[in-house]
């Protein structure tokens, strides 16, 4: 089946996806194309491909997908929701505008909207996968997994590659799972896909909820802390009322910009964003981005940062 998505003006479907995913580490289980990108994800119990093309910048996209279970608004419902169709960008984009030492990155990031993993278990289990790691090393593993215990299959002469599911997971032992590099962090992941599975833990249920009350959730298992909750809101609960300013590289690249290149604190960051008004988080994730995408020059982060040591 054929459909088409209408998206915000301006809107760049391949920046938004390379925010996130790197060109040269792929299946995570995303891969791009020059015009589009194309995954295989879950419904109805059936994994379905998905190829979605932009022709350019501000155009519709196109949807294909193959399946016999889902029906054409359901698919479409989920892409909107993993491609951050609905998420209101105008804001944090006026105040890019506005501060004279972002405004010259405001054109090159105009384009995105937050991408987010279609799953929340699929963003939690990538959000421990980055826990004191290079967001690049992160994704290297990711891709180990993926190519081998993900599902895939031949779609329109491309291989098209799946997340693997909490079932799948579960089923490794915890010395495969740490042979793709994961070290103790298998057993998290082991940990979460067992008690998905048994029914333990509702991931999907978080979404819509206040972050508190996720953090209330999430937080007394064992390897969530408040690092991952914060990145799991703006990689896969679409909860942009806060941010992970805990991390390595956004202090790094905030202190270059605003700190004499002096690493900043979470409570320099507090004070910092301020001057954004209640559009900060969507501003921070702009300028994550804009960083990821080489906006910054040689302002931007090195690529051998580590996440701090916490959860």
């Amino acid at each position: 089946m054929i459909t088409k998505i209408e998206v915000p003006k301006r809107y760049d479907l391949l920046s938004s996806v390379h925010a996130w995913i790197y060109p040269d580490v792929q299946p995570v289980p995303e891969q791009t194309s020059e015009t589009g990108i194309h995954r295989l994800s879950l419904f109805c119990d059936e994994c379905i491909p998905i190829m979605i093309t932009q022709n350019e910048i501000g155009s519709s996209l196109i949807v294909e997908f193959s399946s016999q279970k889902a029906e054409e608004k359901e698919v479409k419902s989920v892409l909107v929701q993993m491609l951050g169709l609905d998420v209101d960008m105008k804001g944090a984009l006026r105040e890019l505008r506005m501060d004279g030492q972002l405004n010259h990155i405001s054109i090159g990031v105009a384009g995105i909207q937050p991408f987010q993993s279609p799953s929340v278990f699929e963003a939690l289990v990538k959000t421990i996968i980055q826990q004191q790691v290079s967001y690049r090393a992160a994704n290297v593993l990711t891709k180990r997994m993926i190519l081998s215990i993900g599902p895939k299959m031949s779609y329109n002469d491309h291989t098209v590659y799946g997340f693997p599911s909490p079932e799948e997971i579960a089923r490794c032992t915890l010395e495969q799972l740490q042979s793709f590099g994961f070290g103790y962090k298998a057993e998290y992941i082991h940990g979460i896909a067992h008690s998905v599975v048994n029914g333990n833990l509702e991931l999907e249920g978080l979404r819509g909820k206040h972050h508190s009350e996720v953090s209330s959730i999430l937080q007394p298992i064992h390897g969530i802390g408040l690092w991952t909750i914060k990145t799991l809101a703006i990689a896969g609960l679409g909860d942009f009322t806060t941010f992970p300013t805990s991390d390595l590289g956004i202090r790094n690249i905030l202190g270059r910009l605003f700190n004499d290149s002096e690493r900043m604190s979470e409570k320099e960051i507090e004070v910092l964003t301020t001057r954004w008004g209640d559009e900060w988080p969507l501003v921070l994730y702009l300028i994550m981005c804009a960083d990821v995408l080489g906006l910054f020059g040689e302002d931007g982060r090195q690529q051998s940062h580590k996440r701090q040591s916490r959860k």
